[in-house]
C-alpha cells in the first residue's frame, strides 16, 4: 500500500521530535513523503537522502515581535498555501501536524484526504493567538477535525476528551510520542554535543536528567531547591529550550549550585545521545492553567504525553515525576517510575531511594514499556483511508 503523503508542519521541524518520528516511520514503511516545514535542511541524513523523501523548506523569517509574527502569518497564508496546493496535485494524503498548521492552511484542507494531528490538548483555537488577550474570536478548529478523515493525538485520555469536546464521529487515533530510531550508538559529529558528553562522563555523581522545554506547566523551582537536600552524590542536568522570558529567573535559581548544570539546546534527534550518561529521568509537570493568554486546556499537563517519557524509557532511565495521570498510568502499569505529589526534598529523596532499591528491574521495565508501542502498525492503520 504505497501512498504519497504530504506532511505539513508550519514550524521548526527540529523542535518537534514527533514529526521526525512520523517521517521516519512512513519512509520505513515504503511511503512517499513530502515534508513542508521550516529548518528541514538540518534533518538527519537518513531522511534527507532517502529516495522516497522530498523536502520543501519554508523561508526562515525572524520572529522577534508581534509585527514579525504577522509577517509570518502572511507568508504562510500566501506562499505556504500555494506550496501545499502544488504538492497535493499528485499526492494522496495531507497530514497536518499541529493546530497552528491547520489554522493557517485554512479551508483548503477540506479539498483533500486530511489527517489532522494534534500535539496538545485544546478545546478551542484563537483566531490570532498572539493577540487573543484583546481579540476573543475563535477559529472553528472543531469543524476541521469533524471533516478530517482521521484525527491523531498522542495519549488515550486526550483522545476521548477531544472526541467529547468536538463531537467527533469516532475516537481519535493514538500515536504516542515515541522515537522511531534511538541513535545512542551513533558516531557524534557535533562538537558542542561531544563537549557536553565529555562533561557528563567526567561527573562521577549519579545524574538526574531533565530534557525538554522550560515551560510554565513544569515545576522547576521545587526540583532545584530539593537538590540541596537529596545529597551530594547526585547532580541535576537540564537540557532543552530556555525561553528568553525565563532565562533570568532560571539562572538566578541555579546560581552557586555546583550540582546543577544547564547543558543547552540540541537539535532532535542528536539530543538522545546524551541520555545514555544519565541515571534517572525527571518529569516535573504541573496540571492547571498558568498563563491567561494561552489557549491550551488546563487538562493538557494532567494528561501529558511527553516525548521524554519514551525517550527516557528507550535509554533505560527509571523516572521521577509529579502526580499527573499521563505519567501515573505508565509508571504504575510498567513500574518504570515514581510519582510524587510534589518534587519537594523529602518526596524526591524517597522516590530516589525507591528507584535505587529497584534500579535494575525498573531499567528492564523501561525497555518493555518502550517496546509495547508498535509505531509501524499505528501509522499504517492511520493512513489506511
Amino acid at each position: 500500500m504505497e501512498k504519497k503523503i504530504v506532511v505539513v508542519h508550519f514550524y521548526d521541524v527540529l523542535a518537534y521530535p514527533p514529526v521526525i518520528n512520523l517521517v521516519d516511520c512512513l519512509l520505513a514503511n515504503n511511503q512517499y513523503v513530502t515534508l513542508i516545514c521550516f529548518n528541514g535542511d538540518s534533518l538527519p541524513g537518513r531522511i534527507l537522502n532517502h529516495k522516497r523523501f522530498r523536502l520543501v523548506n519554508l523561508k526562515n523569517l525572524k520572529n522577534e515581535n508581534i509585527f514579525d509574527s504577522f509577517k509570518i502569518k502572511k507568508y504562510l497564508v500566501t506562499t505556504g498555501r500555494k506550496l501545499v496546493a502544488k504538492e497535493m496535485e499528485h499526492s494522496d494524503i495531507l497530514w497536518t501536524t499541529t493546530d497552528y498548521t491547520v489554522r493557517w492552511l485554512g479551508k483548503m484542507v477540506f479539498k483533500y484526504k486530511h489527517i489532522m494531528q494534534l500535539m496538545e490538548l485544546i478545546r478551542y483555537y484563537p483566531i490570532i493567538p498572539k493577540i487573543m488577550k484583546y481579540c476573543k474570536f475563535k477559529y472553528p478548529i472543531q469543524k476541521v477535525a469533524q471533516n478530517a478523515k482521521k484525527v491523531v493525538v498522542p495519549e488515550i485520555n486526550r483522545a476521548y476528551i477531544q472526541k467529547t469536546w468536538w463531537n467527533l464521529n469516532s475516537v481519535p487515533s493514538v500515536l504516542p510520542n515515541k522515537p522511531y530510531y534511538f541513535p545512542l550508538e551513533e558516531q557524534v559529529h557535533d562538537d558542542n554535543i561531544q563537549e557536553k558528553i565529555e562533561l557528563i562522563k567526567k561527573d562521577k555523581r549519579k545524574k538526574i536528567l531533565y530534557s525538554g522545554g522550560m515551560w510554565g506547566d513544569r515545576d522547576f523551582s521545587q526540583l532545584i531547591e530539593s537538590m540541596s537536600i537529596i545529597g551530594s552524590e547526585y547532580s541535576l542536568y537540564f537540557m532543552g529550550i530556555l525561553p528568553e522570558s525565563y532565562k533570568d529567573k532560571f539562572y538566578s535559581m541555579i546560581e552557586g549550585k555546583n550540582n546543577i548544570i544547564y547543558l543547552g539546546l540540541f537539535p532532535a534527534p542528536l539530543h538522545l545521545l546524551l541520555y545514555k550518561y544519565a541515571d534517572i529521568g525527571v518529569l516535573p509537570y504541573k496540571a492547571g492553567k498558568f498563563d491567561d493568554i494561552t489557549y491550551l486546556s488546563e487538562l493538557n499537563a494532567l494528561y501529558c504525553a511527553p516525548n521524554k517519557l519514551f525517550e527516557y524509557a528507550g535509554a533505560g532511565l527509571p523516572m521521577i515525576g509529579t502526580d499527573v495521570l499521563g505519567l501515573r498510568m505508565a509508571f504504575e502499569k510498567y513500574n518504570i517510575g515514581v510519582c510524587c505529589s510534589k518534587l519537594s526534598g523529602e518526596e524526591l529523596k524517597n522516590g530516589i531511594i525507591y528507584i535505587e532499591h529497584n534500579y535494575l528491574e525498573m531499567k528492564e521495565n523501561c525497555r518493555k514499556f518502550y517496546d509495547s508501542v508498535d509505531l509501524d502498525k499505528i501509522v499504517m492503520d492511520v493512513i489506511d483511508i
